[in-house]
């Protein structure tokens, strides 16, 4: 009874049990008739007891720990499966943002162009061939950067990492302002600030909220923009400013924004703990602001 009652219940249930016990033998043998009980029949009542008692406790505390073990194996593994998932959730919604920002641009562009080119072949074969031109380069830039993403997703398999292309940043607004021209933007890019050691993550989110802001400019019927990005040792501030040339749809549209570009733009933002903004400007025109902390020197 000691044993089955220490195995299955409490530490205090089975002591209590354990005590009780002692005391209804110590009784009995005391009762017993002179000669019956020895002293060495105390010590084996009582030792036999009290070993009952110790081996049934050690196994039900090495039971709750096994238990515990279990346990804890089944959560960790548990917590492991929903970080794998929440990666790739992740990892997910950053492609989708970088393959809506390339192709979204791109497509603007190459729409742009296109309309300009079939409105003056017949009149103005020259500005047509510039057109083309423009056309030709756009989606050619589109397919390195998708070649570049697609590139990035088989990197594990991909030995040669020496392949696969940076992703694009500060350094290469100039570029991105040159092909927004050709396409007929008239666009003013303006860096200040000293250089800075920007982590990787701000320069790249930094080119991609310039490249979608210009990219609505040039959907919603723009025609002077301006790009103003302010570098500091411990922030970085972007602002595209344009003129007013949009469509009814895109002045109707809020400062908190329901596009997906502008979804985008404000997920990239919230990463980092920056603020973004995105509204009709007061004199006119559309505004869209964003600053993003960061720590110099970090990935």
């Amino acid at each position: 009874m000691v044993f089955g009652v220490a195995l299955h219940s409490p530490r205090r249930t089975s002591l209590i049990t354990f005590v009780a016990c002692l005391v209804a033998f110590s009784v009995a043998l005391a009762l017993q008739p002179s000669g019956v009980a020895t002293r060495t029949t105390w010590i084996s009542t009582l030792l036999l007891t009290a070993v009952a008692w110790l081996a049934a406790d050690n196994l039900r505390t090495r039971r709750q720990r096994w238990s515990a073990l279990r346990e804890r194996a089944l959560r960790l593994e548990t917590e492991r499966e929903v970080e794998a998932r929440r990666a790739v959730e992740s990892e997910r919604l950053r492609i989708a943002r970088e393959l809506h920002d390339v192709v979204a641009h791109s497509m603007s562009v190459i729409a742009v162009q296109s309309a300009v080119g079939h409105h003056v072949i017949d009149t103005n074969p020259e500005e047509a061939r510039r057109a083309l031109a423009a056309v030709e380069t756009t989606s050619r830039a589109a397919l390195v950067e998708l070649r570049r993403m697609l590139g990035v997703l088989r990197e594990d398999d991909d030995r040669d990492g020496a392949k696969l292309m940076p992703a694009p940043g500060l350094a290469d607004l100039p570029r991105l302002v040159a092909g927004v021209r050709e396409a007929g933007l008239a666009v003013d890019l303006d860096i200040q600030g000293a250089p800075a050691d920007i982590p990787l993550g701000v320069d790249s989110s930094t080119y991609r909220l310039v490249q979608e802001a210009l990219t609505n400019v040039l959907k919603h019927g723009g025609s002077i923009a301006t790009v103003t990005v302010r570098r500091t040792a411990s922030d970085l501030s972007i602002e595209v400013v344009d003129d007013g040339g949009r469509s009814p749809d895109m002045n109707a549209l809020s400062a908190d924004g329901s596009g997906h570009g502008i979804i985008g733009m404000r997920e990239r933002v919230a990463v980092f703990g920056g603020e973004f903004t995105a509204g009709q400007r007061p004199g006119g025109g559309y505004r869209v602001a964003a600053r993003i902390p960061y720590v110099a020197g970090s990935a």
